[in-house]
């Protein structure tokens, strides 16, 4: 995915409150770990962002992962449906590389040679 629409999506789950998985291209799967997108995502750049007080480049995203069964417990609890809007917000940033299932929501890279 281009450095735009990740720092638009990065932005927008800087905005959130849900648990999140991000894998690098050079690491198999996922972590087990999960953090809490608004407390770990920062200084969102042009090409790269801050995500658990390391320096990340968009070009080296392989796939982010928000975790639909579970919300942290600093979610506020008015937000009826945080996934339904979380959604929403993503779908007008226009096509995105995502897949969904009961567990969760997978917003995948994909390469250009622009990037």
């Amino acid at each position: 995915m281009n450095n735009t629409k990740w720092r638009e999506c990065l932005s927008i789950l800087a905005s959130h409150c849900v648990y999140l998985q991000l894998r690098l291209l050079d690491e198999a799967d996922f972590p087990l770990d999960c953090e809490v997108s608004n407390e770990v995502i920062a200084q969102i750049q042009t090409t790269d962002c801050v995500f658990v007080k390391r320096v990340i480049a968009y070009k080296s995203i392989a796939a982010l992962r928000i975790i639909k069964t579970d919300l942290p417990p600093s979610a506020n609890a008015l937000q009826v449906d945080l996934m339904t809007k979380l959604k929403q917000a993503l779908s007008q940033l226009g096509q995105l590389p995502l897949t969904e299932d009961s567990e969760f929501i997978t917003i995948n890279g994909y390469y250009s040679e622009s990037n």
